[in-house]
C-alpha cells in the first residue's frame, strides 16, 4: 500500500509542479496536454482555493492552493511511511 501510495504521490507532484510552472507561462490551457493535467489536479485545488482564496501580495494575487496541496500530501505520505 505504502508502494502505491508513493507511486501516487510522485506522479502527482510532477503533475502539479508541472501546473504551477504553466501558470506563469502564456499557454492555451484548453489545449490536449495541459487540459488533462488540469482535469486531474483541479479536484484537489478547488476546495482548498475556496478555503484560502487568493493571497494578495501589493497588486498581484497569488493562488496558494498548489503549495498547500503539496504540503498536505507531504504530510500524508510522511505519516504513512511511520505505519
Amino acid at each position: 500500500m505504502q508502494q502505491v501510495f508513493s507511486i501516487v504521490y510522485e506522479v502527482f507532484y510532477w503533475l502539479m509542479l508541472f501546473r504551477m510552472f504553466a501558470s506563469f507561462m502564456p499557454i492555451d490551457t484548453n489545449r490536449p496536454p495541459l487540459s488533462y493535467i488540469y482535469v486531474l489536479t483541479e479536484p484537489l485545488l478547488a476546495p482548498v482555493r475556496r478555503a484560502f482564496g487568493l493571497v494578495r501580495l501589493g497588486n498581484v494575487r497569488l493562488d496558494v492552493s498548489p503549495i498547500v496541496v503539496l504540503l498536505l500530501a507531504s504530510i500524508l505520505r510522511q505519516l504513512l511511511g511511520y505505519l
